[in-house]
């Protein structure tokens, strides 16, 4: 870390670039107003000079605090442990959930982690994955439950899918989801159909799926592999750690970075018609993988990362982008990097694919080259009722939050208890909830 001084401003610390870090845009305070980029651990290790680790070091960029131009990373607590590297973080309430991953030594865990967004303190929580892994996949299905599929544990890659749930600390095995083997892979949630989209990663032997996108459908436990019309585009390149998301009032998948082979453009999956498009905005970031991202509509934010795509060689960095979906004309560079050690100044990467990071042809093109895409699908990006209605699920979404979350956890040293079945569960058991509701009943009686 060192002072950087960017736009008149002087930034009192910036973090060192990192690759694989948990994390995400995570909101938090009173409606949920308090917007920023969390990065937890990560790798910090460069080919540049052969610098750098798996850190406990941990993050966040405001994302809607002005401060007159001069927005800087912000140190969080350490966490006791290596928190974060290789593993996934997904917020429930005012808490995310840190699920596995890697320790320094770059073995897989088994430990859940709770960061608290308001206090910014770290809890072990009293319960453990069932099977360690890392570069698994994690998303929220609903106020408490978590949903985790693959990973890897040494060289097994796992195909199991999992829900956590937050608020009585149990597994539950999905048995009959017959997933293929993957880690690398990404995920996104559709509550309208109840699904969960996932596209790429590698598989059983370490190669990467071939432009694969699947279906697990909760309801009926089982897995679709969607077979796109490429009459009109071509499928997307075969991508690993990369960005993932399902966008409901829009009804598309996007996806964006983890390879090489493209031109850092958006791919677009357009459910309604069952085929793939591109959209090239104008100043494209460097290709990355390993990055954080996250949706918060209308906006797509992404930072950090490993820019790969110069001679293969991990050129960890730590900048912030933003990308407005109604328009999708440009990036916006947020934060750019300025500490040396951070941006891998040999060979130096700004993040704005203007560095010599990027391999011929690409050098320089920061121009918008359009869409591939229909111009009635690139009329749903533009169309303003839709933001509207986005925006009034999102104000009752955050007044919801403001009700208590899922219990900061305590007894952290309770032993384990296994139950019968695909469920497992950590500590006392469920009496001291019975009790809680018994109490609560006779309490609103009297009252």
């Amino acid at each position: 870390m060192e002072e950087v001084t960017m736009n008149d401003c002087t930034c009192p610390f910036e973090p060192w670039g990192r690759y694989s870090a948990s994390g995400g845009v995570f909101s938090r305070g009173v409606n949920g107003t308090d917007i920023a980029m969390y990065s937890f651990g990560g790798d910090t290790g460069s080919h540049a000079d052969g610098l750098g680790g798996v850190v406990l070091t941990h993050w966040k960029y405001p994302l809607n605090n002005n401060n007159n131009g001069c927005n800087c990373w912000e140190r969080l607590a350490d966490s006791p442990v290596e928190v974060g590297y290789r593993g996934t973080a997904t917020q429930i309430g005012d808490f995310v959930y840190i699920i596995g991953g890697s320790d320094r030594r770059r073995q897989a865990i088994d430990q859940i982690w709770q960061y608290s967004l308001s206090l910014d303190t770290w809890t072990l929580v009293d319960s453990q994955l069932p099977t360690p892994r890392w570069r698994h996949a994690a998303v929220a299905i609903d106020e408490t439950r978590i949903l985790i599929t693959g990973g890897r544990q040494g060289r097994l890659v796992l195909s199991d899918v999992w829900i956590f749930d937050t608020a009585n600390l149990t597994w539950t095995q999905l048995e009959d989801v017959m997933l293929p083997p993957m880690y690398r892979h990404e995920m996104s949630f559709d509550k309208d159909r109840n699904f969960v989209w996932i596209y790429g990663g590698l598989d059983q032997t370490l190669a990467r799926y071939p432009s694969t996108l699947w279906q697990l459908r909760l309801n009926s436990q089982s897995v679709v592999e969607i077979v796109a019309d490429t009459t009109v585009n071509p499928l997307p390149p075969r991508l690993a750690s990369h960005m993932m998301e399902y966008i409901s009032h829009l009804d598309v998948v996007i996806l964006w970075g983890g390879g090489c082979s493209d031109d850092a453009e958006l791919h677009v999956y357009d459910i309604q018609e069952n085929t793939w498009c591109g959209i090239y905005p104008a100043n494209r970031p460097d290709r990355r993988d390993a990055m954080l991202w996250s949706l918060h509509y209308p906006y797509i934010y992404m930072a950090q990362g490993d820019i790969i795509c110069y001679n293969r060689q991990v050129l960890p960095i730590s900048d912030v982008h933003v990308l407005d979906l109604t328009t999708h004309n440009a990036w916006e560079m947020l934060y750019e990097p300025f500490n040396s050690r951070g941006t891998g100044r040999e060979p130096y990467c700004n993040g704005s694919n203007n560095g010599n990071c990027q391999p011929n042809p690409l050098f320089g093109d920061t121009e918008n080259r359009g869409s591939t895409c229909s111009d009635e699908l690139l009329a749903r990006f533009a169309d303003p009722s839709l933001l509207a209605e986005y925006e009034e699920e999102d104000l009752l979404l955050s007044k919801a939050e403001e009700y208590p979350s899922p219990k900061s956890l305590v007894n952290a040293e309770e032993p384990m208890m296994i139950t019968s079945g695909s469920s497992f569960r950590h500590g006392p058991g469920m009496l001291p909830v019975v009790l809680s509701i018994l109490l609560l009943v006779l309490t609103r009686r009297r009252g």
